[in-house]
């Protein structure tokens, strides 16, 4: 079977902040970050009614709030960093008419279109998202075979998504 799309590409450190930024679940970032506001405010708010005689409350209300501001950088810093495959791997995913797969090194992987729940673009790249924890990054240089334009119209008919575009 002839491929429709091939998109070959080694990952580096810039496609790797992206894919941080599209696989993560940015409603659950969102709720975390919620959690942690409210309970440095009320370890806070106790500590006073307290009159500051211990300095655990303190310290954990200064630590949930610091976490508010800065958990999903670090959560997506992290995430990346310790599952994604390292910079310098080469990747390659190559679209039919009836599925799509990835191979990488030994590794290969093979997917139906139904199974995408989102698609994504942005004026560099696709995101492709099986589920809430993670995504494929195709960025639009590296196509070989067939155009990132006749792509996204494939890719809209055969999940019959429509493209969510991100700046």
């Amino acid at each position: 079977m002839e491929p429709r799309f091939e998109v070959p590409f080694t990952i580096n450190r810039d496609l790797m902040k992206i894919f941080a930024g599209y696989s993560s679940a940015r409603w659950a970032f969102r709720l975390r970050r919620i959690l942690f506001l409210v309970l440095g405010c009320l370890e806070l708010f106790l500590a006073s009614l307290s009159g500051f005689h211990s300095i655990l409350p303190v310290i954990i209300g200064v630590l949930s709030l610091l976490l508010a501001v800065f958990y999903s950088q670090y959560l997506q810093w992290w995430y990346w960093r310790r599952n994604k495959p390292k910079a310098g791997t080469a990747v390659v995913y190559t679209f039919f008419e009836d599925r799509f797969t990835a191979v990488s090194g030994t590794l290969s992987q093979s997917a139906q279109y139904d199974d995408l729940f989102e698609v994504v673009e942005t004026k560099a790249v696709f995101g492709l998202r099986r589920d809430k924890s993670g995504a494929a990054i195709l960025p639009k240089s590296c196509f070989t075979v067939g155009s990132p334009d006749d792509f996204r119209a494939f890719i809209e008919e055969k999940t019959g998504k429509k493209i969510k575009f991100i700046r």
